[in-house]
């Protein structure tokens, strides 16, 4: 039995011709003007997910990042992330950093979150209860949502696999919700509608492709109100870069060469 029901009303979608990621860059931006992250994962597993998610919301045109972590990933990501400020859980002190919250445009929960313990999943869900800005769930954080009574209200945008949109998404309301399931075919589902995209995509399918889109999708919901649309061009784009990439280098294809390839605009 699925986890939701899934809409009748489908339609394909198709990336505009000529379509670029949104440039705004004029001579009144000032920092955090084109967007602030907050990404809610790493642990001693999972390092490389935070790192992917980041790099990617970078190249597409956040302007900030900050990262919220287990303490076992705190070092590696400084490390390979000078540009992020990172926290670990352990460090985040409401009455000191709770400003945070309120500079975020956009939230990602679960990548390399790994499984929690009852005091840092209760730290997570006061972090997600107070944010009031879009908030994607892709990973771990799939899990953590099922098991977790959080009280956000606002929109939601998972992003889970085949096997994940199998397990779970028990409380999806598409009403407000928005799944994001990835596949060989990408599948949009909010309100009655399903949005199909099956544009060409790379056929190498490694770890880290997902994290990818997650910083596209941090990013575009900050330029499109429309957070279904934030979607379908996050998904249009990931598929397209891929493609181009498996084109030229086949199965040598990795996240970081996908990255290079939206950071180019050349799409």
């Amino acid at each position: 039995m699925k986890a939701f029901m899934e809409p009748e009303n489908q339609k394909i979608s198709k990336l505009p011709k000529n379509y670029t990621i949104p440039k705004k860059c004029a001579v009144t931006d000032y920092k955090t003007s084109s967007g602030v992250l907050l990404l809610i994962g790493g642990c001693d597993l999972y390092v490389g997910a935070p790192y992917y998610v980041s790099k990617a919301a970078y190249a597409t045109g956040i302007d900030l990042c900050y990262v919220l972590c287990d303490g076992s990933a705190l070092i590696p990501l400084k490390t390979l992330l000078p540009e992020c400020i990172i926290l670990s859980f352990d460090q985040f002190k409401f009455e000191k950093h709770e400003f945070l919250l309120r500079r975020i445009t956009c939230c990602v929960l679960g990548s390399g979150l790994g499984r929690l313990d009852e005091r840092a999943e209760a730290f997570v869900k006061g972090i997600v209860d107070k944010i009031r800005v879009p908030l994607i769930v892709d990973g771990d954080g799939l899990h953590l949502w099922d098991k977790v009574n959080f009280t956000y209200s606002g929109t939601v945008i998972f992003t889970p696999n085949r096997n994940e949109s199998e397990k779970y998404l028990k409380k999806v309301d598409l009403k407000k919700d928005i799944v994001l399931k990835k596949g060989p075919v990408d599948t949009i589902l909010h309100g009655s509608s399903e949005i199909v995209i099956s544009n060409k995509s790379g056929l190498r399918r490694c770890g880290g492709i997902g994290d990818v889109l997650c910083g596209l999708l941090a990013y575009l919901t900050n330029v499109y109100d429309d957070k279904v649309l934030a979607c379908q061009y996050a998904s249009l784009i990931v598929r397209k870069a891929s493609y181009k990439v498996f084109k030229k280098i086949g199965r040598s294809t990795m996240p970081k060469n996908i990255i290079s390839q939206v950071r180019a605009m050349k799409l």
